[in-house]
């Protein structure tokens, strides 16, 4: 009985959201991000100097009304990679986690979710609890 409680604790514990892995039917790997950035025609992120039409440009996919999330994370031999996917309300449900100080990593998106993926990362950035501490910018000696 306890266990049972136990793990239903533990997957209450956080804000769910489409593609967190809690689903039974999202039997995909867990992507374990560095950071994500959220990309919105009226909302650019702080430190973003150029216009949403002129990042896209930039990022070479099309604007979109709902806009862009962009998954830092990591490729082949650790080396950094940023995926440019649609999955704008999975990355506002990682925030809202990670906010909290809630490690949680998103399944991989499908195919039809990823326009492209770029070498290195896109910044600034906000950082995953995961990426402060494997980047060594925790904040914690």
């Amino acid at each position: 009985m306890q266990r049972a409680v136990n793990a239903l604790a533990r997957s209450i514990r956080h804000h769910h959201f489409p593609g967190d892995g809690c689903a039974e039917d999202e039997e995909r790997p867990v992507v374990r991000l560095a950071g994500v950035v959220l990309l919105r025609p009226d909302a650019m992120p702080a430190g973003w100097t150029e216009t949403y039409e002129g990042a896209c440009g930039r990022l070479g996919v099309e604007p979109r009304p709902e806009g862009w999330a962009l998954w830092n994370t990591w490729g082949d031999h650790g080396m950094p990679v940023t995926m440019i996917v649609t999955a704008v309300d999975t990355t506002e449900g990682l925030l809202a986690n990670w906010s909290r100080g809630r490690t949680v990593h998103p399944v991989m998106p499908v195919p039809s979710q990823i326009a492209l993926i770029h070498q290195s990362w896109s910044a600034p950035m906000f950082l995953s609890p995961h990426g402060a501490r494997r980047t060594d910018l925790s904040g914690r000696p």
